[in-house]
């Protein structure tokens, strides 16, 4: 009974309290002996890991390049901005 009793954390559902405390005691021993039986993956070969190619580590994937748009294609853009701002619709109408 003292178990059950402490896995009550809330005195006014005790119930929910030890439904869920049984349910994750459960899934906890289930896993548990599920992975006892899995093979470990592990880090790999000593050949797999030679055949990384680390040189790109900790560098971006492409570079950015400068981009000068037209002038008919900067006029859509700033009328599609001002037709689809919210604070602009009063000053339209």
């Amino acid at each position: 009974m003292k178990v059950i009793k402490n896995s009550v954390r809330n005195r006014y559902r005790p119930e929910c309290c030890i439904a869920e405390s049984y349910l994750i005691e459960e899934a906890i021993e289930f896993c548990s002996d599920f992975l006892s039986g899995v093979d470990l993956v592990g880090l790999g070969t000593r050949k797999s890991q030679d055949r990384l190619d680390t040189s790109n580590i900790g560098r971006p994937l492409s570079m950015g390049v400068p981009f000068k748009p037209e002038e008919e294609l900067l006029r859509q853009a700033h009328r599609y901005v001002l037709e689809n701002t919210i604070d602009v619709q009063p000053y339209m109408e």
